[in-house]
């Protein structure tokens, strides 16, 4: 579980306003001065992408979403989630990014896969004890970082499957992985 700071009812994870600041920087500043208390140093919450930034008109709080980013893919399940009230305090904060990235060249570079995303479709079938009624094909390539691709579903996705290249947490550091999001077939399906 990564680490969270949270407020009782009674107290802020942070005390000082920052009223006529931007939610988001100040999301930015609360995490590169409180990095410690997560394990990481403020060069960690350098490389990111926003998720998600919402206003809850109800509870007057912003709620922000970073997800970490290392040499231009994002790295899975790397998060850092924030809430601000309207007076610029952070309420609750908690992240689980991964320590140790920013050390290295954050330059987007291209990257080669070990796998294919068609072997890698293949093999979580098998993993899942699918059985595939074809051999997958890509159906179309997009030249971004990521890679990414769509493939064929073959009998088990109930349509087409998304690929894309991204980074997944390790007890060392990360790992390059193909991501795949699909749905199973209905008739595959069991409830």
């Amino acid at each position: 579980m990564p680490p969270t700071i949270q407020s009782d009812g009674s107290s802020y994870a942070s005390v000082n306003t920052a009223v006529g600041q931007a939610p988001l920087d100040i999301a930015t500043s609360y995490f590169q001065t409180n990095a410690g208390d997560y394990g990481l140093v403020a060069e960690d919450f350098e490389n990111y992408i926003v998720k998600s930034e919402y206003y809850s008109q109800h509870t007057r709080v912003t709620h922000i979403t970073f997800q970490q980013v290392h040499k231009g893919l994002v790295v899975e399940n790397a998060l850092a989630s924030i809430a601000i009230d309207n007076d610029g305090r952070v309420l609750t904060a908690g992240a689980s990014f991964v320590p140790g990235l920013s050390g290295s060249a954050d330059t987007p570079v291209a990257f080669t896969a070990g796998v294919s995303a068609v072997d890698a479709y293949q093999h979580l079938a098998s993993d899942l004890g699918l059985t595939l009624t074809d051999t997958p094909s890509v159906v179309t390539v997009s030249g971004d970082l990521a890679q990414s691709q769509v493939l064929s579903g073959s009998g088990v996705a109930d349509a087409n499957v998304s690929a894309n290249l991204a980074y997944i947490p390790t007890p060392t550091g990360v790992s390059l992985a193909w991501e795949l999001e699909f749905g199973v077939a209905s008739e595959l399906a069991h409830y």
